[in-house]
C-alpha cells in the first residue's frame, strides 16, 4: 500500500510539472489532459491515507476538479463565471474546516490578519471596475472569501504553531501568492508567463491543505485513543 501511495504522489508531481510545461509551451491539448489530473491524483492519494470519511472535503475536491476544467478556456464567459463559483465553493469548505479546527476563536485577531488582504482585494476590484458588469457581486464575494481563507490560515498558525498548522500556513501563503500573481499577470504584464508559477502555487495550496486535513484526522484519532485508555 505504501508503494502505491508513493506512485500516486509521483503521479501528482509529474502531472503538476507537465501542466506547467505545457502551459509555458501553450499546448492546450495536453493541458486538458494533465491539469484536471492534478486534483484526481490528490483525491486518490487522500483516499489511501484517510482514517475516516470526510465527504465534505471530497466535495471540495470535486469543486476544485470542476473549476480546473472550466478554467482551461477563460475566453468563454460562462466557463469563467462557473469556474469562479466552483473555486469559491471549495474555498468555503476549506474555511469551514479551519473554523472547525480552531477551537479558540478571536475574530478581532482574524480581522487584523485579514485586513491587509482585504486592502489588496479592494485594489483588485478597483482594477476590475471597467469589466465587472454583471459579475460585480461575484468578484466582491470572491475577494472576501480569499481574504478570509488566508487570514484564518495565518491566524490559526500564529495561535497554535504545529506541524498541522504549518501545512495550513503554506496553503494560505500559496493562496495569497496565486491572487497576487494573477493580478500582476492580468493588469500589468498582459502576458501568460505567470500562469506557470500560478499552477505550481495552486498545486501546493491543494496538497498542503490535504496534509492539514490528514493531520487533523490523525490528531482526532490520537485524542480518541487517549480518552478510551483513561
Amino acid at each position: 500500500m505504501r508503494l502505491k501511495t508513493q506512485h500516486i504522489f509521483y503521479a501528482f508531481i509529474i502531472s503538476v510539472l507537465l501542466t506547467m510545461l505545457f502551459e509555458y509551451l501553450d499546448v492546450f491539448e495536453f493541458q486538458v489532459l494533465f491539469k484536471p489530473f492534478i486534483i484526481l491524483c490528490l483525491y486518490f492519494y487522500y483516499k489511501r491515507l484517510e482514517t475516516k470519511k470526510a465527504l465534505l472535503y471530497e466535495a471540495g475536491l470535486l469543486f476544485a476538479f470542476i473549476s480546473n476544467i472550466l478554467f482551461l478556456d477563460r475566453s468563454i464567459p460562462s466557463f469563467l463565471f462557473f469556474g469562479v463559483l466552483c473555486s469559491l465553493g471549495y474555498l468555503t469548505i476549506f474555511i469551514f474546516y479551519i473554523l472547525k479546527q480552531t477551537r479558540k476563536r478571536n475574530f478581532l485577531a482574524v480581522l487584523a490578519t485579514s485586513t491587509p488582504l482585504l486592502c489588496i482585494a479592494a485594489y483588485q476590484i478597483y482594477l476590475f471596475r471597467d469589466n465587472l458588469e454583471s459579475n460585480f457581486w461575484l468578484v466582491i464575494l470572491g475577494g472576501f472569501i480569499v481574504c478570509m481563507y488566508c487570514g484564518l490560515s495565518f491566524y490559526t498558525y500564529f495561535l497554535r504553531s504545529s506541524r498541522q498548522t504549518s501545512y495550513l500556513l503554506i496553503s494560505g501563503i500559496c493562496m495569497f501568492s496565486t491572487a497576487v500573481l494573477f493580478s500582476i499577470e492580468v493588469f500589468f504584464l498582459n502576458s501568460d508567463i505567470l500562469r506557470v508559477p500560478v499552477i505550481g502555487s495552486y498545486a501546493l495550496l491543494q496538497f498542503s491543505f490535504m496534509k492539514f486535513i490528514l493531520e487533523e484526522e490523525s490528531e482526532e484519532d490520537a485524542l480518541y485513543l487517549e480518552e478510551n485508555l483513561q
